[in-house]
């Protein structure tokens, strides 16, 4: 996909796709490790407005997942793309996902801008990740303090 073919005109649609993904609890650290080692690619895909997922319940193994895809032509490629075709087939069978995708008609900020979308770098999720790192660690710092002998 070339940039001049996502640039702004009125049939763009964007496309939110959101829900859970579910995962056994005990591959929940691995699957989220492994999600987010995709997302900083998928994040500087053109066309990806945004690629977020966070642990929801992790004693049920529930993350909520929320994309923003500048149109159609956009999600396709990012699912056709490697990495994500492998990703897909290692957690074959051990996931599994209630999403939905959403068209958006009316994104007033959107339409008011003549130029295309800036496309977010993963430079702009350092501080989100750094939060989630650090989260993890206290939780399995608590973990080891707490879990039963």
């Amino acid at each position: 996909m070339k940039a001049a073919d996502l640039e702004l005109s009125r049939v763009d649609i964007m496309l939110i796709v959101t829900g859970y993904i579910h995962v056994d609890p005990s591959d929940l650290s691995l699957f989220h490790a492994e999600l987010q080692a995709v997302a900083i690619v998928v994040r500087q895909r053109l066309g990806s407005l945004s690629y977020d997922a966070a642990i929801d319940d992790a004693q049920a193994g529930r993350l909520s997942v929320v994309e923003r895809w500048h149109d159609q032509a956009a999600l396709d490629t990012h699912l056709e793309a490697p990495e994500i075709k492998a990703f897909v087939q290692r957690w074959d069978g051990k996931m599994r996902g209630e999403i939905q995708k959403y068209d958006v008609s009316n994104d007033r900020d959107r339409k008011a801008s003549t130029n295309p979308p800036a496309y977010p770098v993963a430079a702009k999720h350092t501080e989100l990740d750094a939060a989630i790192k650090e989260a993890e660690s206290i939780i399995a710092t608590a973990w080891n303090v707490l879990k039963p002998t």
